[in-house]
């Protein structure tokens, strides 16, 4: 029986190998350069000699052509290549400025011609072709692109993504407390939003929990290159279905190079919404300025690229809504009637009826005198919260209830994005890089009613105070055992921490006013109170506050072999998600809450 159970385990396992195998092409971390030498006549050049070298770093890899004239160079780092073909008997020929992507396969195919003594050929400029080595559909952005073309007001580098065919517009998705990265949510080919996966150096970056969205958005000025896929996946990506993003970030060089930006959006230069009428256009003020620089600490050896970007962003915020009027909020509901009108014989709408008389079902309750409701019946609870309210600022002194308050204040919203990346040659034969990227956010976003509370002033955020840091790191390299075999494995780890809480979260409301409000700090905060036909009081986001932690591990190894004309890819890849989250999403949040619709003090068979 044990001897059946390991026959099984072997046969399962050659099976995954063999399901494993594939073309080696391209990988996603790294690109691939191969191509046909041939002579004049057509026929193939048997052990011609390629070296290709990267022009940044002076980094070179060889390889030779087999009996079918065949090259293939794998696990190259992203950039632009300078390849030299040499065989006994032909001109060498040097090819110039031959760009080599990541997960992608770049073709350069030779003729070569009987030498005239000592000749070379020197192509400036290798001619782009049509892919025929790959299945896959992708679509591919540079550096150029996306530092030059517009990118919106936060510059961020999915909206290119309008130029991916099959690719709808990306749109923006959940609050700045949630996103402070300000990911996009995006359908490729029709499919759900929620099943892209984005990688960066090959580290997972996933917002695991609203999974249309992505951890870590790197600064446009940060990018190398931005490989799409989005049909055809190869195996080696992985967990796909709509669609497969590769970011690669900039790497040094053996020239120093790096840049310093700034980009400011200002409402004052802005054009007039066409449905706007105030006097002065809302302030909203945007500053993006940052720089990045890269270079070798040891020539042809050792690198170095580094960038920091800034975000800083100030909203003025503007609206009406309804509270209640000071002589409501003392208990005097005089003005809901008419005047001289007596609730004791002629029951309207607007009578106020005490909920300690009558019958249990509401009926035979006796009218509140002069429909005031008397000082030493209010609770002191509800005295206390009612006291918070601010008196109504518009519409007039005679103003009722209904849009009598008009709200203003300042949403910020605070962004630091760092990066540091190091490429190291340890030999010939081996290939190190290793990156870090740090996010720390901050939002501030104030209530409408101030003390009282209310729903929060931005539209796309949270009331009170939210904190973020955002972590993605990755660490990968290669290691060539011969022309016919390569390694690489690359880890990642990835940890979004978002934090949103109220202003008021240090007062547990909710024990002071039931006394069975919990212990935990983060349920601390004023109730949320609904009254029918008012704005709400207290914290009325019913995910405010909340506390996100997810660790995110990608671990991966591939072994390239190439044999005669077969050309193999066995690998692996493991992806990690730990969830560690405090968030209520009930019907009132985590400190539980209060609605009030007027039914306790109305009589029933009466008016409503």
């Amino acid at each position: 029986m044990a001897r059946e159970k390991m026959k099984l385990t072997a046969a399962l396992l050659m099976m995954a190998i063999f399901l494993l195998a594939g073309a080696a092409k391209a990988q996603t971390l790294y690109g691939s350069l191969t191509g046909d030498i041939t002579d004049a006549s057509g026929a193939p050049v048997p052990g011609a000699k390629i070296v290709a070298t990267n022009t940044g770093t002076g980094i070179s890899v060889e390889g030779v052509t087999d009996a079918r004239g065949v090259y293939s160079i794998n696990d190259l780092q992203p950039g632009v290549y300078l390849v030299t073909i040499t065989a006994g008997g032909f001109a060498k020929v040097i090819q110039e400025n031959v760009g080599v992507e990541a997960n992608n396969v770049r073709r350069a195919d030779v003729i070569l011609q009987v030498a005239k003594v000592s000749q070379t050929v020197t192509v400036k400029a290798a001619a782009e072709v049509l892919q025929t080595d790959r299945m896959d559909v992708k679509s591919d952005l540079s550096s150029t692109q996306l530092t030059s073309l517009p990118l919106g007001n936060d510059r961020n580098f999915q909206s290119a993504y309008v130029l991916v065919p099959g690719a709808a517009p990306p749109f923006a998705s959940h609050s700045y407390a949630g996103n402070p990265t300000q990911s996009l949510a995006m359908y490729v080919s029709g499919g759900s939003d929620v099943s892209n996966i984005t990688l960066i150096d090959g580290s997972i970056d996933t917002n695991y929990w609203e999974q249309n969205l992505i951890a870590y958005v790197p600064p446009s000025e940060a990018i190398e290159a931005v490989n799409i896929v989005t049909s055809g996946f190869d195996a080696e990506s992985g967990n796909a279905a709509g669609s497969v993003t590769n970011v690669t970030v900039k790497s040094g060089s053996n020239t120093l190079h790096g840049s310093a930006f700034e980009f400011n959006t200002i409402s004052k230069l802005g054009s007039r919404n066409y449905f706007y009428y105030g006097p002065t256009i809302p302030k909203m003020v945007l500053n993006q300025f940052g720089f990045s620089l890269g270079g070798p600490i040891k020539k042809n050896k050792l690198f170095f690229f580094g960038d920091w970007e800034r975000y800083r962003l100030s909203q003025f915020g503007t609206g009406v809504v309804s509270i209640p009027t000071q002589a409501m909020v003392q208990g005097n509901f005089q003005g809901a009637i008419a005047a001289g009108q007596n609730c004791a014989t002629t029951v309207t709408a607007g009578c106020i009826f005490d909920p300690t008389t009558g019958n249990a079902d509401g009926t035979g309750r006796t009218p509140f005198a002069n429909n005031i409701i008397p000082t030493n019946v209010i609770a002191k609870a509800s005295a206390s919260i009612a006291a918070l309210i601010p008196s109504p600022n518009y519409g007039g002194a005679s103003a009722g209830p209904a849009n009598n308050y008009q709200y203003a204040g300042d949403l910020l919203f605070h962004r630091d994005s760092v990066d540091l990346k190091i490429n190291y040659l340890p030999s010939e034969k081996s290939t190190i890089f290793a990156r870090y990227s740090a996010e720390p956010t901050y939002v501030f976003d104030p209530q409408q009613l101030g003390a009282a509370g209310g729903s929060a002033l931005g539209s796309v955020s949270q009331p009170g105070n939210a904190y973020g840091l955002t972590q993605n790191a990755s660490v990968g390299g290669t290691y060539v055992f011969n022309p016919h075999l390569l390694f690489d494995a690359n880890v990642g780890y990835t940890r979004p921490r978002y934090q949103a809480t109220n202003t008021d979260i240090g007062t547990n409301y909710a024990s002071i006013i039931t006394g069975t409000g919990g212990s935990n700090p983060l349920q601390g905060g004023i109730p949320n109170i609904g009254i029918t036909s008012l704005s709400g009081l207290g914290n009325t986001a019913v995910s405010n506050p909340f506390l996100f932690r997810d660790n995110q591990y990608t671990f991966a190894a591939n072994l390239s072999w190439i044999h005669g004309s077969h050309n193999f890819r066995f690998g692996g890849g493991i992806q990690r998600y730990d969830m560690n989250r405090f968030q209520g999403q009930l019907d009132f949040g985590v400190r539980g809450g209060f609605t009030f619709t007027g039914a306790i003090t109305s009589l029933k068979g009466g008016a409503s």
